[in-house]
């Protein structure tokens, strides 16, 4: 349960520099705009911006393959308490 709380904060945490970023990204191209970098910085901001999404997405990936298998992992704990209980009850 703690691993859930975890990567919903990794989620949360990337949901909000995300917005961040872009929140910047216009208020730097309409600053932009009238010095003439428009282009160039933006695609330098794009590609920032790609990349931390990437990383983000890596990140939450990693985070359900470890639930995936602490998933598994307390499956078979529960499996075999409930063979255990079932062998102390007779």
């Amino acid at each position: 349960m703690g691993k859930n709380v975890a990567s919903d904060r990794l989620s949360n945490a990337g949901l909000d520099e995300a917005e961040q970023t872009m929140s910047q990204l216009s208020s730097q191209a309409a600053a932009l705009t009238t010095t003439g970098k428009l282009d160039s910085d933006l695609d330098n901001q794009r590609n920032e911006l790609l990349w931390k999404i990437t990383a983000q997405i890596d990140e939450t990936r990693a985070s359900l393959e470890q639930l995936v298998e602490t998933e598994k992992r307390l499956k078979k704990h529960l499996s075999q308490l409930q063979q255990l209980k079932k062998i102390m009850a007779q």
